[in-house]
């Protein structure tokens, strides 16, 4: 395995970590989610991945602000800010949670200064790609997709999700 395979699979690993350290967080499985992100963490610094490490702070904020710890959930999203990429989501989001935490302790000055730097982050963000403002792994394709066609006009591909529906 090349120096190069081995900072891509530690990497991978850490994304992977992160997913699962968020649905633990969803899930109120708060020692499984806390284990998660201390492993992707471990994983980001190893990689010298910084926006891994942003999003493993931003979730660990995430968690304190879903059982009242506000104050450390400033904490933690500051911490996000100062190493996040200058321009990104993980920036965004830190920034964003920090003032969720504000308006949760009652602090409308700083919240409104967290809404307000969330917008001048959002405004001098690149345009949507298409891909994930999250991990930006997806290898763009090499050709685009032709759209389908039927009857001579475009119509939609079909959706990779089915409909799913409830016992009556």
């Amino acid at each position: 395995m090349t120096l190069a395979e081995r900072l891509r699979l530690i990497t991978v690993g850490g994304w992977l970590s992160l997913l699962a350290a968020t649905c633990g967080i969803d899930l109120h499985q708060r020692s499984a989610a806390a284990a998660r992100l201390r492993t992707a963490a471990s994983l980001a610094r190893h990689a010298a991945h910084p926006k891994i490490l942003a999003w493993c702070l931003e979730n660990g904020a995430w968690q304190a602000d879903t059982v009242g710890r506000y104050r450390r959930a400033i904490e933690l999203t500051q911490a996000a800010q100062r190493i996040a990429p200058c321009i990104g989501s993980a920036l965004i989001q830190a920034t964003a949670q920090e003032g969720r935490a504000w308006a949760r302790l009652g602090d409308g000055s700083e919240t409104r200064a967290s809404l307000a730097q969330v917008e001048r982050l959002v405004a001098r963000s690149p345009s949507p790609t298409g891909r994930s403002t999250t991990t930006d792994t997806t290898p763009p394709r090499a050709t685009p997709t032709p759209p389908l066609r039927s009857h001579g006009r475009a119509t939609r591909p079909p959706s990779r999700t089915r409909a799913v529906s409830s016992p009556a």
